[in-house]
């Protein structure tokens, strides 16, 4: 049938992206051109009574995906070493991670096997560029970080460092520091901590003795702050900052401590151009955006389990067609977001200028996804969704306070708001 879109979803709880079936459509190096070229022969052959001229085997490239496209079949399978290293941390996270979940959130730190399973996966610095001592693998990393947050993404912040402020370390100006603040945190001797502003010009107000970091991992002082704003970076050393332990909302395995700056003549602020400072901030979200995907699939594994032997009204709950339409339609939410994180990353090794461009979309899908996603997990089991005896509790509140942290939705939006009009993105050129 002309124009027809097939998806092979994965199983509930799965990770595998799946294959979409386009018939005889040429693959094209953009979905859009692949639509696009849907219109063109539709209208070529409208009327005719011709079928349209057969079409060679093209060939896609996704990521380091590059297959013979036989039959029209766009195949989004992972590269073998990546599906490897993830099938390394799904063991991790399913017969470490999830069994110490609830401990760990007790204890405030993962278990010593926790941490050393994560350590022999040898996937700190995935962020990281090479000439800061890192591998440089951000699809990697978003697959791995996926697959360990679906066991625990509680110490995922103390664990994986730098993490979150690789983003940061790969935009600032001053080398020799990014590579002295990447030693540390890949070394595990110090955590840098980040935060996003307006502007840099925050950073010469003259209150800045006040200014405050409401939560970010750790037990003590970070070795660094790093604030990644529109227009440029700040930074501020340990010297000149001080901490206090406060009990955030989520993520207890990783600590958590209220940063002040305390020395305003200890900010050093190094203006960027706009391009610049957004692929910094980009990357932390994708950082985000892949954890966030990891807990909202746990999430909705969880309840789909729940749902099979909890027997409502003579019928166990996933027999309700109300209930099984909302979980597909959440695990759908999962499956694209998850999509377009690995393709934003993707565009990131190939120094493609749209990446921070869609890394900033895909965490947008994917921070929308993993609100639903954990709402529901706690819905679907009813006031046991409400109590410790299940983790959906806690996801959803992980999912709620990451989607905040960063800037949130509403930093996102204004970086793309102040693009959207000159998008270099072919997908909407």
């Amino acid at each position: 049938m002309l124009g027809s879109v097939m998806l092979e979803s994965s199983t509930l709880g799965g990770y595998a992206l799946g294959r979409v079936a386009l018939g005889e459509v040429a693959i094209a190096k953009s979905f859009l051109e692949i639509f696009r070229g849907l219109g063109k022969k539709a209208k070529g052959n409208a009327g005719t009574g011709r079928d349209a001229p057969a079409k060679k085997s093209a060939r896609l490239v996704v990521g380091d995906w590059q297959e013979d496209c036989q039959g029209g079949i766009l195949d989004t399978s992972l590269p073998e070493e990546i599906e490897d290293l993830a099938q390394h941390a799904r063991a991790l996270s399913t017969s470490v991670l999830r069994p110490g979940a609830a401990q760990a959130t007790d204890d405030h730190q993962w278990s010593d096997a926790a941490q050393q399973g994560f350590a022999e996966l040898g996937v700190r610095g995935l962020f990281v560029p090479e000439t800061q001592g890192g591998i440089d693998r951000p699809l990697a990393a978003v697959v791995v970080l996926d697959a360990l947050a679906a066991g625990d993404a509680g110490g995922l912040f103390l664990a994986d460092r730098p993490g979150v402020a690789a983003g940061f370390l790969r935009v600032l100006p001053e080398e020799a520091g990014a590579v002295e603040l990447a030693g540390k945190t890949l070394a595990g001797e110090g955590l840098l901590a980040v935060s996003m502003i307006d502007s840099i010009a925050f950073l010469a107000g003259k209150d800045l003795a006040s200014l405050v970091v409401p939560w970010a991992p750790g037990t003590s002082v970070p070795c660094a702050l790093g604030f990644l704003a529109t227009d440029g970076l700040g930074l501020v050393d340990a010297a000149g900052l001080s901490a206090v332990p406060v009990l955030g909302g989520a993520f207890e395995a990783s600590g958590g401590v209220e940063v002040r700056v305390t020395d305003a003549n200890a900010v050093r602020v190094f203006p960027c151009d706009p391009a610049t400072a957004f692929a910094g901030r980009a990357i932390t979200r994708l950082w985000a955006g892949a954890v966030l995907c990891g807990i909202a699939q746990a999430s909705i594994g969880y309840a789909v389990e729940y749902g099979r032997e909890r027997v409502v009204f003579g019928k166990p709950v996933l027999g309700h067609q109300a209930n099984a339409f909302e979980m597909a339609a959440a695990d759908t939410g999962i499956g694209a977001a998850r999509l377009a994180l690995r393709v934003a990353a993707w565009r990131f090794e190939q120094a493609d200028p749209t990446a921070a461009w869609l890394a900033s979309l895909a965490y947008l899908e994917a921070r929308e996804a993993s609100l639903h996603a954990t709402d529901l997990g706690v819905q679907m089991l009813g006031g046991h969704g409400y109590i410790r005896d299940h983790p959906a509790e806690k996801w959803y509140r992980e999912a709620r306070m990451l989607a905040l942290l960063f800037g949130g939705e509403d930093a996102a939006l204004d970086d793309l708001a102040d693009r959207a009009l000159d998008a270099p993105d072919p997908l909407v050129a």
